[in-house]
């Protein structure tokens, strides 16, 4: 089988941030008008994560870790900052490209997660309110991203209902594989997009390990691109064939497959 742009790429450079500017310039070089809007996906993903000032992206993160502490004193949870695997990304964008859709379309290169350890839902909106305020105040605005019939969010909470039109309620509209959480998708004065994800621990327990597992409901939507693990030579990434199943082995610290943490801090206590 040929080696596709992608491969190449992601088999002759030596760390992530190589790999996408080759990339991009490869997809460029064809002419081809749909290679270079995806390019500029690609080189929107390499802006976002590797080339700008990680001090912005913490003193985010640090402004609801402060707000829920000062608001919500008795919550006990934890906020972890992601980033979205180079894979993942790239399947994505393949994805839409087939469907016809716009690439702005995709928001979630960076997210940040709250898990709630009370298992309280209502806690779960009384945060999203929380997030929300905080995040006018900081400068963002909510992006469109709605899903499902938000009517019920006027009993909730009216400021809530305000803006539902940026919130995906899987907490009331749970998906088939049974996946709850909050999903609200904001936008900096940069133009940099990031989404907030909330849920309670139940729920973050069935998302990663039950019924709702991400790898599992990927596996349903999307196909997957097919690359040689044993082919990437990225310090922070190994893929080993086990002597004992015959299976390769992935140690994958710097997101190729794998959404990796940027940042996280807890308050269990």
């Amino acid at each position: 089988m040929a080696t596709t742009l992608f491969e190449e790429a992601l088999y002759t450079r030596d760390s992530i941030p190589e790999a996408l500017s080759y990339y991009s310039s490869l997809l460029r070089a064809t002419g081809n008008p749909e290679d270079a809007i995806h390019a500029n996906k690609i080189d929107e993903y390499r802006s976002i994560i590797f080339l700008k000032k990680h001090s912005a992206i913490r003193k985010m993160f640090d402004g609801f870790f402060n707000v829920l502490d000062k608001e919500m004193p008795d919550v006990r949870f934890r906020i972890a900052g992601r980033r979205k695997s180079l894979i993942s990304f790239e399947e994505k964008i393949c994805q839409d490209l087939a469907l016809n859709k716009s690439l702005d379309i995709i928001r979630d290169m960076l997210g940040v997660r709250i898990i709630l350890f009370d298992n309280n839902i209502n806690t779960c909106y009384q945060v999203l309110e929380l997030i929300i305020r905080y995040c006018f105040t900081a400068g963002y605005t909510i992006c469109e991203k709605t899903k499902g019939d938000n009517s019920h969010l006027k009993g909730i909470s009216p400021f809530l209902a305000q803006y539902s039109y940026g919130i995906t309620d899987y907490v009331k509209n749970s998906k088939d594989n049974g996946y709850q959480s909050l999903h609200v998708v904001f936008r900096n004065a940069s133009g940099d997009c990031f989404e907030v994800q909330i849920r309670t621990f139940d729920m973050h327990v069935i998302a990663s390990f039950g019924s709702a597992n991400h790898v599992d409901y990927k596996d349903c939507i999307r196909d997957h691109i097919s690359v040689d693990r044993t082919m990437i030579h990225m310090p922070g990434y190994s893929a080993q064939i086990n002597p004992n199943t015959g299976n390769i082995d992935v140690m994958d610290l710097i997101g190729v497959e794998r959404s990796v943490e940027i940042l996280q801090r807890n308050k269990a206590f």
